[in-house]
């Protein structure tokens, strides 16, 4: 059978070859995690076109520049760049590779706990000050009294008009600790040390014994206060930091401490004896009566210690020729200081006084201050009440930050 006759004047259509310079791609196999993706982009660069495939990048930012120009097969992306751009060719291969493929991150190390706190955790030291006992805590009991306050010899107004006839010396104390930092804001102290408790020398009238009348006040004892302390405590103070950084900490804080006090010495007490009245060594009993009133018994030479047979447990009176300064009215011999212990001693009646204990509980409370220098040297400021109200400091060198490290 005849096939169709071509048209006139019309050659039949010749299949054409494929074209030379047709660009081939070939296809990268899928990628399968796990395995390495070259970062590096082939291009091949043909007489008018050029070919760059590079693996697909998973950032947003990639898609987003190279998108209108590519053709997304599997795992591998094709860019055709047309040839009128050849002069920006050198781009290409720069953005495929800001586009290689993603890198596997590690995973995180834990995370290593944070380094200890290492300082000087030890300390040895010494510790000192004074100790008062107002005058206004005594006058609840009192109606007269002798105090020490560390301020010489001066009685003021209010301490006047609560009794006190007689002030004179300091007491004070001395001792050595050993302090433990549980931390730096949190510290441990054991400390042993010595307290004086000595008073001068005068009369003191119980509240309850004085009616207000001269004949009540031969309820007044000559009143001798010689003690002192043998203390053992642990104290545990607290301070918050104020300033802290390798050469210096400043604390401010307290705290509370227990401990038991020792006693030593005594209180001897002599009474004034029946009628009471003024003498004065080389000068003889004084006319009239010197002693009526409270504020008499703060002149010894007013108000003289007398032999009173009442008192005396043997009733034997001592030998007048005995006493320091002969005299047949039995005065002892005082001054402006104090009177003769021989001559009280003489009396029969100078007793010492025994409701106090040998052994008696400290409780301290602490407002403490300190500042340590270079991790090294501690001063510290400590107030409180104990025994009494004391005010003092303490000096302590710290070690054992080598302890920590071993």
């Amino acid at each position: 059978m005849m096939g169709r006759p071509a048209p006139r004047g019309r050659r039949p259509a010749e299949r054409k070859p494929a074209r030379a310079n047709r660009a081939q791609t070939t296809r990268a196999p899928p990628h399968t995690p796990g395995s390495q993706t070259p970062s590096t982009p082939s291009v091949f660069a043909l007489p008018s076109k050029a070919i760059v495939s590079y693996p697909r990048a998973s950032g947003r930012g990639c898609e987003s520049t190279l998108e209108p120009a590519a053709t997304r097969t599997g795992t591998v992306t094709s860019v055709t760049v047309n040839a009128r751009a050849k002069t920006l060719g050198w781009l290409v291969p720069l953005l495929a590779a800001s586009c290689s493929a993603p890198r596997v991150l590690p995973e995180p190390l834990a995370s290593k706990p944070p380094a200890p706190d290492v300082f000087n955790r030890h300390g040895v030291g010494v510790r000192g000050g004074i100790v008062i006992v107002p005058t206004w805590i005594l006058h609840r009991w009192v109606e007269t009294q002798t105090n020490a306050l560390c301020r010489g010899e001066k009685i003021g107004g209010f301490a006047e008009e609560r009794g006190l006839l007689q002030t004179d010396g300091c007491n004070f104390y001395v001792g050595g600790e050993y302090t433990y930092r549980r931390s730096r804001i949190f510290d441990i102290v054991g400390a042993v040390g010595y307290q004086r408790a000595k008073l001068p020398e005068g009369y003191w009238l119980d509240k309850g014994r004085y009616r207000g009348t001269p004949e009540t006040l031969l309820a007044a004892d000559y009143t001798e206060v010689d003690l002192s302390l043998l203390t053992f405590e642990a104290d545990f103070i607290a301070r918050a930091p104020v300033v802290s950084n390798d050469n210096v900490e400043i604390g401010i804080g307290g705290g509370a401490g227990i401990g038991l006090g020792v006693v030593f010495g005594g209180v001897y007490q002599t009474g004034i004896g029946g009628s009471p009245n003024g003498y004065t060594p080389g000068q003889g009993a004084s006319a009239g009566d010197t002693c009526q009133t409270p504020e008499d018994l703060a002149d010894f030479n007013r108000c003289t210690p007398r032999y009173d047979l009442s008192l005396d447990p043997d009733n034997q009176a001592p030998d007048p020729d005995e006493l320091d300064d002969p005299n047949n009215q039995l005065f002892a011999s005082c001054d402006e200081g104090g009177c003769s212990h021989a001559d009280l001693e003489r009396f029969g009646y100078r007793n010492k006084q025994g409701d106090i204990p040998p052994v008696i509980p400290v409780i301290n409370l602490i407002l403490s201050a300190r500042v340590i220098i270079k991790d090294q040297i501690g001063i510290t400021l400590n107030g409180g009440f104990n025994t009494g109200f004391y005010f003092g400091g303490s000096l302590t060198y710290f070690f054992g930050k080598d302890f920590q490290t071993r």
